[in-house]
């Protein structure tokens, strides 16, 4: 059972990310714009970035309480 679950959460994460999504990515490059995850894929160095959200928070520090309406790093 605990394989099915980790299984289907892998799932559910992995349609979130831009390479599952290709039509909305080319919807935001057709207005010259990158996704948020482009974005912060310039801000950040490579492999710092832990992704916080509804299906990502699974590896959340337990000390860690997430803002409403605004984008977090740690």
């Amino acid at each position: 059972m605990r394989d099915y679950l980790v299984n289907k959460l892998r799932s559910a994460k992995a349609l979130r990310l831009d390479a599952s999504r290709p039509e909305a990515v080319e919807k935001v490059h057709s207005t010259d714009h990158l996704t948020a995850r482009e974005r912060t894929a310039i801000l950040l160095d490579a492999g710092s970035e832990v992704e916080f959200g509804a299906i990502a928070a699974v590896d959340a520090d337990e000390d860690w309480v997430p803002e409403k309406g605004g984008v977090d790093f740690i």
